[in-house]
């Protein structure tokens, strides 16, 4: 029987990834340091090989090779995990909820987002519309993030 990496795992070495700190990943993921290792523990043991070195406390946290291409591939996971919850939604039939991110360059903003955001509140109130004022470079790097 094969085992499988749960998207929790993956979770929390994302978030690991992200933070590069065991304390403040584990307080994002709202689980105790020792649960949040012991995840990725099992998660390296399941994968079968180390994905992340650390020297000392006082050295910062660095991802192996395997370790980067697995938080790749995890971040693909988790918003296909992501994509299967708005696909539930959908057959709900209302399409118009959840989560949407919107990025604006501040040249546009002022012009753009008042009537826009007025708009989609009105016609779609279960829609929670997060926005960004941002430069280009700024936006474009966060949409890297995301894919």
């Amino acid at each position: 029987m094969n085992k499988w990496p749960s998207l929790k795992q993956l979770h929390y070495l994302v978030t690991l990834h992200e933070t590069r700190h065991f304390s403040e990943a584990a307080e994002r993921c709202f689980v105790s340091q020792s649960t949040l290792s012991k995840g990725i523990q099992n998660l390296e043991e399941l994968i079968g090989c180390p994905l992340y070195e650390k020297k000392d406390k006082k050295s910062p946290l660095v991802f192996t090779q395997a370790g980067e291409m697995v938080v790749s591939q995890g971040r693909e996971l988790l918003a296909k995990g992501q994509d299967l919850i708005e696909l539930g939604n959908l057959c709900q039939g209302d399409v118009m909820q959840g989560q949407l991110k919107l990025g604006c360059i501040p040249t546009i903003a002022p012009f753009l987002l008042c009537d826009l955001v007025q708009e989609i509140n009105a016609r779609y109130p279960q829609l929670n519309l997060l926005l960004r004022e941002d430069t280009t470079a700024n936006l474009l790097a966060a949409l890297r993030m995301v894919n």
